[in-house]
C-alpha cells in the first residue's frame, strides 16, 4: 500500500537524459498498471518494459509504491499544465467554448489511462502533493468558468456565480472519470463529450434560483 505523505524520489532527474529515463519508467508503469492491475505488476516488469536496469529504476524510485504516487502526481500535473495552456486561447466571454474544451480535454486525458483515475481516488489522500495538484486543477477549471459567467450572467449574484462555477468544475471532473472507467456502450467519445457539455452549459445558463421553490 502506498505510504502516507509526499513521494520522495531517491534522486532528482536534473539532466535531459535522466528526465528521459524517468519519463520512460513512468510510461512503462502506466501501461503495465493498465494491462495487469497495480497489484500484479512488479518493479522488475516496469524496468524491463522501460528498457532500463532495475538498479536504474531504484535510483529514482524507492519501490513500486513510490512509482505509483509519482505517476499519479505526474498525470495530474500534466493535465493542469495542458488545461492552463488551452484556456489562454479561448474567448474570454464564451461559456460554451470553454466548457466544450474542458470536457473534451478531461475526457480524453482520463480515457487514455482510465485505471489511473480509479487508483487516484483510492490513494490521493496519501499524498499531499497529489492533493495539491488536484485542488489547483479544480480551481483552475472553476476560475475559468467563473470568469466567463461574470461576463455573461450579470443577473446572477456573485455567490451563485461562484457556486455554479464550482459545481460545474466538479461535474466535469467526476463525469470524465466515471465515463473513462465505464464508457456507455455504443457511444463515441465525441458524442459523450457533446452530451456532458450540453448538460453543464444548460445548468450554467439556467435562470436564477428562487429561495421559495425547488427547481
Amino acid at each position: 500500500m502506498p505510504p502516507g505523505g509526499v513521494v520522495e524520489q531517491r534522486r532528482r532527474p536534473l539532466q535531459d537524459r535522466s528526465r528521459a529515463t524517468v519519463s520512460f519508467v513512468l510510461e512503462a508503469a502506466a501501461q503495465l498498471f493498465s494491462e495487469s492491475g497495480y497489484h500484479a505488476v512488479t518493479t522488475n516488469a516496469v524496468a524491463e518494459r522501460a528498457g532500463v536496469s532495475i538498479g536504474t529504476l531504484y535510483q529514482y524510485f524507492a519501490n513500486k509504491d513510490d512509482l505509483l504516487m509519482a505517476l499519479l502526481e505526474h498525470h495530474v500535473a500534466a493535465a493542469k499544465t495542458a488545461i492552463s495552456t488551452a484556456l489562454r486561447d479561448l474567448p474570454a466571454s464564451d461559456v460554451r467554448s470553454v466548457i466544450a474544451e474542458l470536457v473534451r480535454f478531461t475526457l480524453a486525458h482520463n480515457t487514455a489511462h482510465p485505471d489511473l483515475g480509479m487508483l487516484m481516488q483510492r490513494y490521493a489522500p496519501r499524498s499531499t502533493l497529489l492533493q495539491d495538484h488536484l485542488s489547483e486543477t479544480r480551481r483552475l477549471i472553476a476560475d475559468a468558468i467563473l470568469n466567463r459567467l461574470q461576463a455573461t450572467r450579470r443577473s446572477l449574484s456573485e455567490r451563485e456565480l461562484r457556486l455554479r462555477a464550482e459545481l460545474a468544475a466538479r461535474v466535469i471532473e467526476q463525469l470524465s472519470h466515471s465515463v473513462a472507467l465505464d464508457e456507455p456502450v455504443g457511444e463515441s467519445t465525441d458524442a459523450l463529450s457533446a452530451e456532458i457539455t450540453r448538460m453543464v452549459v444548460g445548468y450554467l445558463h439556467a435562470p436564477p434560483n428562487s429561495p421559495d421553490r425547488v427547481e
